[in-house]
Protein backbone atom coordinates (compact mmCIF):
# COMPACT_ATOMS: atom_id res chain seq x y z
CA UNK A 1 0.00 0.00 0.00
CA UNK A 2 2.87 2.40 0.73
CA UNK A 3 3.82 2.51 -2.98
CA UNK A 4 0.30 3.06 -4.33
CA UNK A 5 0.53 6.86 -4.37
CA UNK A 6 3.63 6.70 -6.56
CA UNK A 7 1.88 4.73 -9.35
CA UNK A 8 4.73 2.23 -9.50
CA UNK A 9 4.68 -1.46 -10.27
CA UNK A 10 5.95 -3.75 -7.55
CA UNK A 11 7.82 -7.01 -8.18
CA UNK A 12 7.90 -10.35 -6.40
CA UNK A 13 10.65 -12.89 -5.98
CA UNK A 14 8.67 -15.61 -7.73
CA UNK A 15 5.06 -16.83 -7.66
CA UNK A 16 5.02 -20.33 -9.11
CA UNK A 17 2.64 -21.68 -6.42
CA UNK A 18 -0.89 -20.24 -6.81
CA UNK A 19 -1.96 -21.49 -3.40
CA UNK A 20 0.86 -19.53 -1.77
CA UNK A 21 1.23 -16.44 -3.95
CA UNK A 22 -2.15 -15.96 -5.66
CA UNK A 23 -3.64 -13.99 -2.77
CA UNK A 24 -0.81 -11.47 -2.91
CA UNK A 25 -1.37 -11.01 -6.65
CA UNK A 26 -5.03 -10.29 -5.90
CA UNK A 27 -4.05 -7.81 -3.22
CA UNK A 28 -1.83 -5.67 -5.41
CA UNK A 29 -4.40 -5.75 -8.20
CA UNK A 30 -7.08 -4.60 -5.75
CA UNK A 31 -4.78 -1.67 -4.90
CA UNK A 32 -4.69 -0.92 -8.64
CA UNK A 33 -0.93 -1.41 -8.75
CA UNK A 34 -0.14 -4.66 -10.50
CA UNK A 35 2.94 -6.73 -9.87
CA UNK A 36 5.65 -8.17 -12.07
CA UNK A 37 6.47 -11.85 -11.72
CA UNK A 38 10.10 -12.95 -11.51
CA UNK A 39 11.87 -16.22 -12.11
CA UNK A 40 13.33 -16.68 -8.57
CA UNK A 41 16.50 -18.35 -9.83
CA UNK A 42 17.70 -15.36 -11.83
CA UNK A 43 18.03 -15.99 -15.58
CA UNK A 44 16.31 -19.41 -15.46
CA UNK A 45 12.57 -20.04 -15.97
CA UNK A 46 13.32 -23.81 -15.95
CA UNK A 47 14.77 -23.70 -12.43
CA UNK A 48 12.04 -25.84 -10.81
CA UNK A 49 10.18 -27.59 -13.64
CA UNK A 50 9.57 -27.01 -17.36
CA UNK A 51 6.22 -25.26 -16.78
CA UNK A 52 7.51 -22.98 -14.00
CA UNK A 53 6.48 -19.99 -16.13
CA UNK A 54 3.00 -21.45 -16.72
CA UNK A 55 2.11 -21.92 -13.06
CA UNK A 56 3.56 -18.48 -12.30
CA UNK A 57 1.22 -17.06 -14.91
CA UNK A 58 -1.72 -18.82 -13.23
CA UNK A 59 -0.79 -17.10 -9.95
CA UNK A 60 -0.37 -13.76 -11.67
CA UNK A 61 -3.76 -13.95 -13.33
CA UNK A 62 -5.57 -14.67 -10.06
CA UNK A 63 -5.44 -10.88 -9.83
CA UNK A 64 -6.45 -10.36 -13.46
CA UNK A 65 -4.67 -8.58 -16.28
CA UNK A 66 -3.22 -5.91 -14.01
CA UNK A 67 -0.49 -8.43 -13.18
CA UNK A 68 0.26 -9.57 -16.75
CA UNK A 69 3.92 -8.61 -16.61
CA UNK A 70 6.85 -10.96 -16.39
CA UNK A 71 10.63 -10.51 -16.22
CA UNK A 72 13.60 -12.40 -17.53
CA UNK A 73 17.05 -11.05 -16.72
CA UNK A 74 20.50 -11.85 -18.06
CA UNK A 75 23.69 -10.18 -16.80
CA UNK A 76 25.51 -8.82 -19.85
CA UNK A 77 28.69 -10.62 -18.81
CA UNK A 78 26.90 -13.98 -19.07
CA UNK A 79 26.01 -13.56 -22.75
CA UNK A 80 28.22 -15.16 -25.42
CA UNK A 81 30.55 -12.71 -27.10
CA UNK A 82 29.50 -13.98 -30.51
CA UNK A 83 25.88 -13.03 -29.78
CA UNK A 84 24.57 -16.60 -30.25
CA UNK A 85 21.75 -17.09 -27.75
CA UNK A 86 20.62 -20.51 -28.98
CA UNK A 87 22.00 -22.48 -26.02
CA UNK A 88 20.80 -19.94 -23.48
CA UNK A 89 17.38 -19.96 -25.13
CA UNK A 90 17.06 -23.74 -24.73
CA UNK A 91 18.52 -24.16 -21.24
CA UNK A 92 16.96 -21.27 -19.38
CA UNK A 93 13.40 -21.14 -20.62
CA UNK A 94 13.98 -18.08 -22.80
CA UNK A 95 12.23 -19.88 -25.65
CA UNK A 96 9.14 -20.38 -23.52
CA UNK A 97 9.36 -16.84 -22.20
CA UNK A 98 9.31 -15.49 -25.75
CA UNK A 99 6.35 -17.74 -26.58
CA UNK A 100 4.41 -16.32 -23.64
CA UNK A 101 4.94 -12.64 -24.49
CA UNK A 102 1.89 -12.38 -26.82
CA UNK A 103 -0.16 -14.46 -24.35
CA UNK A 104 0.26 -12.13 -21.39
CA UNK A 105 -0.10 -9.15 -23.71
CA UNK A 106 -3.53 -10.51 -24.61
CA UNK A 107 -4.41 -11.34 -21.02
CA UNK A 108 -3.48 -7.82 -19.96
CA UNK A 109 -6.97 -6.76 -21.05
CA UNK A 110 -8.73 -9.13 -18.64
CA UNK A 111 -10.28 -8.55 -15.24
CA UNK A 112 -11.64 -10.55 -12.32
CA UNK A 113 -15.41 -10.04 -12.13
CA UNK A 114 -16.43 -12.57 -9.45
CA UNK A 115 -15.85 -10.85 -6.13
CA UNK A 116 -18.90 -11.65 -4.02
CA UNK A 117 -16.87 -14.14 -1.93
CA UNK A 118 -13.94 -12.78 0.08
CA UNK A 119 -11.08 -14.37 2.01
CA UNK A 120 -10.36 -12.32 5.12
CA UNK A 121 -6.85 -11.61 6.36
CA UNK A 122 -5.65 -9.25 9.09
CA UNK A 123 -2.07 -8.06 9.23
CA UNK A 124 -2.20 -6.69 12.79
CA UNK A 125 -3.79 -9.86 14.10
CA UNK A 126 -1.20 -11.98 12.32
CA UNK A 127 1.70 -10.06 13.81
CA UNK A 128 0.31 -10.43 17.33
CA UNK A 129 -0.48 -14.12 16.85
CA UNK A 130 2.94 -14.96 15.39
CA UNK A 131 4.89 -12.33 17.37
CA UNK A 132 6.37 -11.14 14.12
CA UNK A 133 6.70 -7.91 12.14
CA UNK A 134 6.63 -9.85 8.87
CA UNK A 135 3.92 -8.90 6.38
CA UNK A 136 1.94 -12.13 5.94
CA UNK A 137 -0.05 -11.85 2.70
CA UNK A 138 -2.19 -14.93 2.09
CA UNK A 139 -1.81 -18.42 3.52
CA UNK A 140 -1.73 -21.50 1.30
CA UNK A 141 -4.06 -23.32 3.72
CA UNK A 142 -6.49 -20.42 3.44
CA UNK A 143 -6.34 -20.58 -0.36
CA UNK A 144 -6.51 -24.33 -0.98
CA UNK A 145 -10.23 -24.64 -0.07
CA UNK A 146 -11.20 -22.09 -2.72
CA UNK A 147 -9.01 -23.62 -5.43
CA UNK A 148 -10.02 -27.22 -4.69
CA UNK A 149 -13.74 -26.39 -4.62
CA UNK A 150 -13.67 -24.11 -7.72
CA UNK A 151 -14.93 -21.18 -5.63
CA UNK A 152 -13.85 -17.80 -7.03
CA UNK A 153 -12.80 -15.30 -4.37
CA UNK A 154 -11.21 -11.92 -3.74
CA UNK A 155 -9.49 -10.11 -0.91
CA UNK A 156 -10.82 -8.74 2.37
CA UNK A 157 -10.26 -6.08 3.50
CA UNK A 158 -10.30 -4.59 0.01
CA UNK A 159 -12.35 -2.52 -2.38
CA UNK A 160 -16.09 -2.80 -1.53
CA UNK A 161 -15.37 -5.87 0.57
CA UNK A 162 -18.26 -5.24 2.94
CA UNK A 163 -20.63 -5.56 -0.03
CA UNK A 164 -19.64 -9.22 -0.44
CA UNK A 165 -22.25 -11.95 -0.02
CA UNK A 166 -19.85 -14.23 1.88
CA UNK A 167 -16.69 -13.55 3.89
CA UNK A 168 -14.49 -16.48 4.91
CA UNK A 169 -12.25 -16.03 7.96
CA UNK A 170 -10.20 -19.19 8.41
CA UNK A 171 -8.75 -19.21 11.94
CA UNK A 172 -5.06 -20.06 11.45
CA UNK A 173 -3.84 -16.43 11.45
CA UNK A 174 -6.80 -14.70 13.04
CA UNK A 175 -6.72 -15.73 16.70
CA UNK A 176 -6.05 -12.12 17.71
CA UNK A 177 -8.08 -9.20 16.36
CA UNK A 178 -8.44 -5.54 17.25
CA UNK A 179 -11.79 -4.42 18.65
CA UNK A 180 -12.34 -2.27 15.55
CA UNK A 181 -11.93 -5.31 13.26
CA UNK A 182 -14.21 -7.48 15.38
CA UNK A 183 -16.85 -4.73 15.34
CA UNK A 184 -16.54 -4.40 11.56
CA UNK A 185 -17.21 -8.11 11.00
CA UNK A 186 -20.08 -8.10 13.49
CA UNK A 187 -21.69 -5.11 11.75
CA UNK A 188 -21.22 -6.81 8.37
CA UNK A 189 -23.26 -9.80 9.50
CA UNK A 190 -25.83 -7.68 11.32
CA UNK A 191 -26.45 -5.82 8.05
CA UNK A 192 -27.12 -9.04 6.12
CA UNK A 193 -23.74 -10.55 5.30
CA UNK A 194 -22.72 -14.20 5.66
CA UNK A 195 -19.58 -15.07 7.63
CA UNK A 196 -17.81 -18.44 7.76
CA UNK A 197 -15.33 -18.34 10.64
CA UNK A 198 -13.30 -20.62 12.83
CA UNK A 199 -14.16 -20.88 16.49
CA UNK A 200 -10.75 -19.31 17.19
CA UNK A 201 -11.24 -16.36 14.83
CA UNK A 202 -11.02 -13.34 17.12
CA UNK A 203 -10.37 -15.65 20.07
CA UNK A 204 -8.56 -12.81 21.84
CA UNK A 205 -9.31 -9.10 21.55
CA UNK A 206 -5.89 -7.48 21.22
CA UNK A 207 -6.57 -4.42 23.41
CA UNK A 208 -7.58 -6.32 26.55
CA UNK A 209 -7.16 -10.03 25.70
CA UNK A 210 -10.90 -10.58 26.29
CA UNK A 211 -11.65 -14.18 25.21
CA UNK A 212 -14.03 -15.19 22.40
CA UNK A 213 -15.72 -11.79 22.22
CA UNK A 214 -16.77 -12.20 18.58
CA UNK A 215 -18.01 -15.77 18.97
CA UNK A 216 -20.04 -14.78 22.03
CA UNK A 217 -21.42 -11.67 20.35
CA UNK A 218 -22.87 -13.87 17.63
CA UNK A 219 -24.57 -15.97 20.32
CA UNK A 220 -22.37 -19.10 20.42
CA UNK A 221 -20.80 -20.67 23.48
CA UNK A 222 -17.02 -20.83 23.63
CA UNK A 223 -15.29 -24.19 23.03
CA UNK A 224 -15.08 -26.40 26.10
CA UNK A 225 -12.50 -28.97 24.98
CA UNK A 226 -10.02 -29.63 22.15
CA UNK A 227 -9.16 -33.02 20.67
CA UNK A 228 -5.90 -34.26 19.16
CA UNK A 229 -4.81 -32.23 16.15
CA UNK A 230 -5.21 -34.80 13.40
CA UNK A 231 -7.29 -34.18 10.26
CA UNK A 232 -10.83 -35.53 10.37
CA UNK A 233 -13.51 -35.73 7.66
CA UNK A 234 -16.81 -33.90 7.96
CA UNK A 235 -20.18 -34.86 6.51
CA UNK A 236 -23.66 -33.54 5.99
CA UNK A 237 -26.01 -34.37 8.89
CA UNK A 238 -26.93 -38.02 8.41
CA UNK A 239 -23.45 -38.56 6.92
CA UNK A 240 -24.75 -38.85 3.37
CA UNK A 241 -22.13 -36.61 1.72
CA UNK A 242 -18.48 -36.05 2.61
CA UNK A 243 -17.78 -32.30 2.73
CA UNK A 244 -14.06 -31.91 3.43
CA UNK A 245 -11.50 -31.98 6.24
CA UNK A 246 -10.87 -30.03 9.45
CA UNK A 247 -8.30 -30.42 12.23
CA UNK A 248 -8.25 -29.98 16.04
CA UNK A 249 -11.91 -30.75 16.81
CA UNK A 250 -13.47 -28.53 19.49
CA UNK A 251 -16.33 -29.54 21.73
CA UNK A 252 -18.93 -26.93 22.65
CA UNK A 253 -22.39 -26.71 24.16
CA UNK A 254 -24.85 -25.72 21.42
CA UNK A 255 -27.25 -22.88 22.21
CA UNK A 256 -30.98 -22.92 21.55
CA UNK A 257 -31.67 -22.57 17.83
CA UNK A 258 -28.11 -23.45 16.74
CA UNK A 259 -28.29 -25.36 13.46
CA UNK A 260 -25.93 -28.14 12.37
CA UNK A 261 -24.41 -27.87 8.90
CA UNK A 262 -21.72 -30.58 9.16
CA UNK A 263 -20.80 -33.40 11.54
CA UNK A 264 -17.86 -35.67 12.28
CA UNK A 265 -17.83 -39.42 11.66
CA UNK A 266 -19.26 -39.84 15.18
CA UNK A 267 -22.02 -37.33 14.53
CA UNK A 268 -20.49 -34.50 16.60
CA UNK A 269 -21.14 -30.94 15.37
CA UNK A 270 -18.29 -29.78 13.11
CA UNK A 271 -19.88 -26.69 11.50
CA UNK A 272 -22.96 -25.00 12.94
CA UNK A 273 -24.78 -21.76 12.15
CA UNK A 274 -26.96 -19.09 13.67
CA UNK A 275 -28.82 -16.11 12.32
CA UNK A 276 -27.54 -12.77 13.59
CA UNK A 277 -29.36 -9.58 12.71
CA UNK A 278 -30.11 -9.82 9.00
CA UNK A 279 -27.19 -12.16 8.33
CA UNK A 280 -25.83 -15.63 9.09
CA UNK A 281 -22.72 -16.90 10.89
CA UNK A 282 -21.21 -20.35 10.27
CA UNK A 283 -18.63 -21.60 12.80
CA UNK A 284 -16.09 -24.33 12.17
CA UNK A 285 -15.53 -26.09 15.48
CA UNK A 286 -11.90 -26.82 14.72
CA UNK A 287 -8.51 -25.20 15.06
CA UNK A 288 -7.96 -25.13 11.30
CA UNK A 289 -9.16 -26.30 7.93
CA UNK A 290 -7.09 -28.90 6.03
CA UNK A 291 -6.45 -29.15 2.26
CA UNK A 292 -8.42 -32.07 0.87
CA UNK A 293 -5.27 -33.25 -0.88
CA UNK A 294 -4.50 -34.83 2.51
CA UNK A 295 -4.84 -38.63 2.43
CA UNK A 296 -8.13 -38.44 4.36
CA UNK A 297 -9.63 -36.20 1.69
CA UNK A 298 -10.58 -39.04 -0.65
CA UNK A 299 -14.11 -39.30 -2.02
CA UNK A 300 -15.30 -35.75 -1.32
CA UNK A 301 -18.89 -35.49 -2.55
CA UNK A 302 -19.28 -31.72 -2.35
CA UNK A 303 -17.18 -29.12 -0.57
CA UNK A 304 -18.49 -27.37 2.53
CA UNK A 305 -17.25 -24.03 1.20
CA UNK A 306 -18.95 -24.49 -2.17
CA UNK A 307 -22.16 -25.67 -0.53
CA UNK A 308 -22.32 -22.64 1.78
CA UNK A 309 -21.64 -20.35 -1.18
CA UNK A 310 -24.41 -22.05 -3.16
CA UNK A 311 -26.87 -21.71 -0.27
CA UNK A 312 -26.37 -17.96 -0.28
CA UNK A 313 -26.60 -17.45 -4.05
CA UNK A 314 -22.93 -16.71 -4.66
CA UNK A 315 -21.74 -16.98 -8.25
CA UNK A 316 -19.97 -20.27 -8.98
CA UNK A 317 -19.11 -20.09 -12.68
CA UNK A 318 -16.83 -23.15 -13.00
CA UNK A 319 -16.53 -26.69 -11.73
CA UNK A 320 -14.14 -29.61 -12.23
CA UNK A 321 -14.27 -33.28 -11.28
CA UNK A 322 -10.81 -33.27 -9.68
CA UNK A 323 -9.63 -31.37 -6.59
CA UNK A 324 -6.17 -31.26 -8.18
CA UNK A 325 -7.36 -29.24 -11.19
CA UNK A 326 -7.94 -25.54 -10.55
CA UNK A 327 -9.72 -22.89 -12.62
CA UNK A 328 -9.78 -19.10 -12.95
CA UNK A 329 -12.34 -17.38 -15.21
CA UNK A 330 -11.54 -13.87 -16.49
CA UNK A 331 -13.49 -11.36 -18.57
CA UNK A 332 -12.07 -9.35 -21.48
CA UNK A 333 -12.81 -5.71 -20.60
CA UNK A 334 -13.09 -4.69 -24.28
CA UNK A 335 -15.68 -7.16 -25.58
CA UNK A 336 -17.77 -10.25 -24.77
CA UNK A 337 -14.86 -12.72 -24.74
CA UNK A 338 -13.77 -14.77 -21.72
CA UNK A 339 -10.58 -16.60 -20.73
CA UNK A 340 -10.42 -19.69 -18.55
CA UNK A 341 -7.11 -20.72 -17.00
CA UNK A 342 -7.02 -24.39 -16.00
CA UNK A 343 -4.10 -25.84 -14.03
CA UNK A 344 -3.37 -29.35 -12.77
CA UNK A 345 -1.53 -28.89 -9.49
CA UNK A 346 -0.58 -32.54 -8.98
CA UNK A 347 -1.32 -36.07 -10.11
CA UNK A 348 -4.35 -37.95 -8.86
CA UNK A 349 -3.88 -40.10 -5.75
CA UNK A 350 -3.08 -43.14 -7.91
CA UNK A 351 -0.37 -41.24 -9.79
CA UNK A 352 -2.35 -40.78 -13.01
CA UNK A 353 -3.46 -37.65 -14.87
CA UNK A 354 -6.76 -38.68 -16.47
CA UNK A 355 -8.98 -36.36 -18.52
CA UNK A 356 -10.75 -33.83 -16.33
CA UNK A 357 -14.28 -32.63 -17.03
CA UNK A 358 -14.62 -28.86 -16.59
CA UNK A 359 -17.86 -26.90 -16.81
CA UNK A 360 -18.10 -23.14 -17.24
CA UNK A 361 -21.19 -20.96 -17.01
CA UNK A 362 -20.95 -18.14 -19.58
CA UNK A 363 -23.54 -15.70 -20.92
CA UNK A 364 -25.83 -17.28 -23.50
CA UNK A 365 -24.55 -17.45 -27.05
CA UNK A 366 -22.10 -19.43 -29.14
CA UNK A 367 -18.37 -19.45 -28.62
CA UNK A 368 -15.30 -20.42 -30.55
CA UNK A 369 -12.93 -22.03 -28.05
CA UNK A 370 -9.17 -22.04 -28.63
CA UNK A 371 -6.18 -22.75 -26.38
CA UNK A 372 -3.38 -20.17 -26.26
CA UNK A 373 -0.33 -22.12 -25.04
CA UNK A 374 -0.34 -25.31 -27.12
CA UNK A 375 -3.12 -24.60 -29.60
CA UNK A 376 -4.54 -28.10 -29.20
CA UNK A 377 -8.16 -26.95 -28.83
CA UNK A 378 -10.41 -25.51 -31.53
CA UNK A 379 -14.07 -26.06 -30.74
CA UNK A 380 -17.38 -24.34 -31.27
CA UNK A 381 -19.73 -24.70 -28.33
CA UNK A 382 -22.84 -23.01 -27.01
CA UNK A 383 -22.95 -21.40 -23.59
CA UNK A 384 -25.69 -23.86 -22.61
CA UNK A 385 -23.53 -26.86 -23.58
CA UNK A 386 -20.49 -25.49 -21.74
CA UNK A 387 -22.56 -25.08 -18.56
CA UNK A 388 -24.37 -28.42 -18.76
CA UNK A 389 -21.75 -30.76 -20.22
CA UNK A 390 -18.52 -28.79 -20.24
CA UNK A 391 -15.46 -30.27 -21.90
CA UNK A 392 -12.55 -32.56 -21.13
CA UNK A 393 -8.90 -31.62 -20.79
CA UNK A 394 -5.92 -33.87 -20.11
CA UNK A 395 -3.18 -31.98 -18.30
CA UNK A 396 0.11 -33.20 -16.89
CA UNK A 397 1.24 -32.22 -13.39
CA UNK A 398 1.94 -28.44 -13.24
CA UNK A 399 0.53 -27.97 -16.76
CA UNK A 400 -1.69 -24.97 -17.52
CA UNK A 401 -4.17 -24.48 -20.34
CA UNK A 402 -5.53 -21.03 -21.26
CA UNK A 403 -8.86 -21.32 -23.06
CA UNK A 404 -10.18 -18.34 -24.99
CA UNK A 405 -13.96 -18.14 -25.48
CA UNK A 406 -14.68 -15.82 -28.39
CA UNK A 407 -18.33 -14.80 -28.40
CA UNK A 408 -19.91 -15.24 -31.82
CA UNK A 409 -23.61 -14.53 -31.26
Amino acid sequence: ERYGKYTVMTANGGCRKPEQFGYGMMKVADLDQGQRAEEVSVTNWYAFYPTHLDTSLFSMMMGGGKNAFCKMFFPVRSLPKNGDLSQIRKKTGLERYEKFIPIWQELRNTEVVFKDIRSYTNDEGYRVTRKSTFHPGGSSWDTYPFLEAQVPFWVAPGTDWLQAKLIVAFPQRLNNLLKHDIDTLVDYVKSGGVLLMGADTGKARIEDDAPYTMLKEFGFNAPSAEHQGIPFPIYTPGKKDKLGLLRHLYEHDPVKGENVFAVTTKGEPAITWLRYGKGTVYVMWAGSNVPTSDKQGKDIDTFYLREIARRHNCTLPTDADSIFVWTNLLKDKRNQNWYLLVMRDQNERDGTTPPTTVTVDLPSGNYRVTELINGKVDWRKSGADLAANGFQLTLAEKEVAILKFEWEK
